[in-house]
């Protein structure tokens, strides 16, 4: 599983670098909870590799599975931008917190990771992006990851490139055609990270 390790590498890239400042934005238990209701944290995007992109993740579980957002501003306009939902199930045993690239290697890797969301930067470089994913279960002081990965101007000429630039990675270490298309190349990078520290 070579492959697969590659592209978690690539997907989770940078993270070991910015992981003291992520730190400093920790999750917080959201102040509307009431009983009965889902468990939910909020903490603030960290930007990665320069991108400047600001904005605030929440995540809410309960038993009937686990819903996040990330609301993101300074996005470029008419770009392209993916989330990727990271989930580890027991940080404890990873080498760097948050956890990250050192992390995520292997044939049995600490990380499960699946899209969550893409869309297109309208002129205000505000988005909203969501997702819910039904019946999926967190276990006690796990950490998730909202990973944004910008894959540039969104293609407005070819809809199989512009599919690839919101339903892939554009990664194709991890193998056509879910990591994207060999003939494209790496075009895809990570510009912002949310970490969620669960109780």
């Amino acid at each position: 599983m070579k492959r697969l390790s590659l592209v978690l590498l690539g997907l989770i890239a940078g993270l070991a670098v910015i992981g003291g400042s992520v730190r400093h934005s920790r999750a917080q238990p959201s102040q509307t909870q009431a009983a009965g209701d889902p468990a939910c944290l909020q903490a603030s995007v960290a930007a990665v590799n320069s991108s400047g992109i600001q904005g605030t993740g929440s995540l809410c579980w309960g038993s009937q599975g686990v819903t996040a957002s990330l609301s993101a501003g300074n996005l470029t306009p008419g770009s392209a931008y993916t989330i990727w939902f990271a989930y580890w199930d027991n940080p404890a045993t990873c080498k760097s917190l948050p956890c990250g690239d050192n992390d995520a290697g292997g044939d049995n890797p600490a990380v499960v990771f699946g899209r969550m969301d893409g869309a297109v930067a309208d002129a205000s470089g505000q988005t909203l992006f969501t997702g819910t994913i039904r019946d999926l279960q967190l276990s006690k002081h796990s950490e998730v990851q909202l990973v944004m990965f910008g894959h540039g101007l969104v293609n407005t000429t070819d809809n199989r490139f512009r599919a690839r630039q919101l339903l892939t990675p554009q990664e194709p270490a991890l193998g056509a055609p879910m990591g994207g298309a060999v003939a494209d190349g790496s075009k895809g990078a990570p510009v912002s990270l949310v970490v969620f520290d669960l109780p």
